[in-house]
């Protein structure tokens, strides 16, 4: 979250300057709009998923949604913008306004993403500690209030003192009149406040209820390997080469979690409070603050690879959305092909040109998709009407605890 003093900002200006050409410009372009086309495509798959499949719109998954929107926020509102700044060197020419929200949307968003997933966090360990009681805790309301939570408390740190400047310190200088930033010069009480609510809180609730979450983990495992022992002689090596597997991979799912929210988010927000307690605002580079923003924005990428690509449901629905993009692109060429070719053979080659499509043929694969296309509708119907499992000690063995 990228936090600028609004007096820093002057109605009127007009860039000076134009987008260097420079082949480190066009490096550091290309990787940005890779990342800003990476953030919304794997959370919008996400959203597509929940939304297009019955049995993924559990209230727990509403927490994921809640989490897709938000990250594909952060690409559009906020990545988008910091990459034309980027590119022309650190200079706004979008207007005071329009500064203004992006430096709104900015600490929103990356808020709302960060409590999104301290709220994952918490579904989780209501999950693990209370199975039989789960269904009844976790409604559909109370979900919803969960999410309300989550951006009332983003919006009352981002839009409200921004706008109403209660957050700027009161050594703030007045910048270059192209400037939309000023490294980390704010108030040391907004400092607080604000890291406080966007990160360390949220940061100490996940590592506590993760770490729970393992050590249940763990027990059940053991427990569940002592109750298939007492069924034989003795417990052979494949159980306990299985129970030693199963804690390896909470272990490892648990360090990919925290790990990859605390990589993205801890240096920036190390570097903020710092910065703004001990007085050494305006003595940042504006590569470093860059960079350390930019690894934040990062962590909207990482995700849904975390929480949601490694689960089996999500997996198998990505999967068949994949397929249906691919059947109605290969519906269009069949229909075309054969409108073109006025005849009821819609394989046949067509040597009609027009409209820029000359020599359009549908191939092998095509036909095979076509085929895919028409079996898929049955389907999707037999995967949303699938009972879902109960909650039960395999389940705690598998991945599907985590995620």
């Amino acid at each position: 979250m990228n936090v600028t003093d609004v007096n820093a900002i002057i109605l009127g200006s007009t860039p000076s300057s134009v987008p260097s050409g420079s082949l480190q410009n066009i490096i550091i372009g290309v990787m940005c709009v890779i990342a800003i086309l990476t953030v919304i495509f794997g959370n919008f798959l996400v959203v597509a998923s929940v939304v297009l499949f019955r049995r993924l719109r559990s209230p727990s998954n509403l927490l994921l949604v809640n989490l897709a929107v938000a990250d594909i926020a952060v690409a559009v509102f906020v990545m988008t913008f910091s990459t034309v700044r980027i590119l022309y060197n650190n200079e706004w020419i979008f207007g005071n306004f329009v500064c203004l929200m992006w430096m709104s949307f900015d600490v929103l968003c990356c808020t709302a993403s960060i409590l999104n997933l301290c709220m994952i966090s918490m579904d989780k360990y209501l999950a693990i500690t209370r199975p039989l009681k789960y269904v009844r805790i976790l409604t559909k309301r109370r979900v919803a209030a969960m999410i309300a939570i989550v951006w009332i408390l983003s919006a009352l740190v981002s839009f409200v003192p921004i706008f109403s400047g209660m957050y700027a310190s009161g050594n703030s200088h007045v910048n270059d009149s192209l400037e939309c930033s000023v490294n980390f010069a704010v108030s040391p009480t907004y400092a607080i406040i604000s890291s406080m609510t966007s990160f360390y809180v949220p940061l100490a609730i996940m590592v506590f209820t993760y770490c729970k979450i393992y050590r249940i983990a763990r027990d059940q495992a053991n427990r569940i390997l002592l109750e298939r022992a007492s069924f034989e002689k003795f417990a052979n090596g494949s159980q306990t080469k299985r129970t030693f597997f199963q804690e390896y991979k909470a272990v490892r799912t648990l360090g990919v979690v925290m790990g990859g929210f605390i990589f993205c988010w801890l240096p920036f927000f190390l570097m903020y409070i710092i910065i703004n307690v001990c007085g050494w605002q305006h003595k940042v580079p504006k590569e470093v603050d860059c960079a350390v923003t930019w690894l934040g924005y990062i962590n909207s990428m990482m995700n849904p690879f975390i929480y949601n690509f490694r689960h089996q449901e999500f997996k198998m629905a990505f999967r068949k959305i994949v397929i249906c993009a691919r059947c109605r692109k290969v519906n269009r060429r069949l229909y075309t092909s054969t409108m073109r070719n006025n005849s009821f053979d819609p394989y046949k080659q067509s040597d009609i040109g027009g409209d820029g499509i000359e020599d359009e043929k549908v191939n092998d694969s095509d036909r095979n998709s076509n085929i895919k296309s028409m079996k898929l509708a049955p389907l999707i119907e037999q995967f949303n009407n699938e009972p879902i499992n109960d909650f039960d000690s395999e389940s705690i063995e598998s991945e599907t605890v985590f995620y």
